[in-house]
This record gives C-alpha cells, structure tokens and sequence, in this order.
C-alpha cells in the first residue's frame, strides 16, 4: 500500500493520526471476466496479441492509526486510473 497524498484530499483538514493510503496495481490474465469481478475498483485497459488481458486495479482509503503499530480503514474508494 502506497501514501497517495497527490490523489487525496488536503492533509490541512484531516485529525491528527489519519491517512490517506492508496493501491494500484496492473494484472494480466487470459480470463476475460476478470475486471467484472473487481466491480468498480477494477477497469479493462488493454488486450495483447496472445489474447490476454490488461486489467487496471485501483482503490483509495483514509484511514486510522491504531495502537501497536497497525491501521483501520474508515472510508474505501475507487481509486484514479492511469490514462
């Protein structure tokens, strides 16, 4: 998981021991139902020549600091796609 303070809204409103995290990742698979079952977080960018396809992951969360080192997330979102 990845800070994505660029995409999320301004640090100057948010309490004190919150973030924003991100996640976006690129999957290849021959399996052509396979954005359809990430519903909105997952979107179909490409098909290569051998028939498999490019498909684009992306989701957004502000989230808590907990003690002992961990995090809740209090809100999830779709994330920015790639263009």
């Amino acid at each position: 998981m990845t800070t994505c303070a660029a995409a999320c809204p301004s640090s100057s409103g948010r309490a004190r021991g919150t973030f924003c995290s991100g996640e976006n990742r690129l999957f290849v698979t021959s399996d052509p139902g396979f954005a359809r079952m990430m519903g909105a977080y997952g979107k179909m960018t490409d098909k290569s020549d051998e028939g498999r396809f490019f498909v684009e992951f992306s989701a957004e969360a502000d989230c808590v600091l907990l003690p002992g080192h961990r995090y809740r997330i209090i809100d999830l979102r779709v994330g920015k796609f790639g263009d």
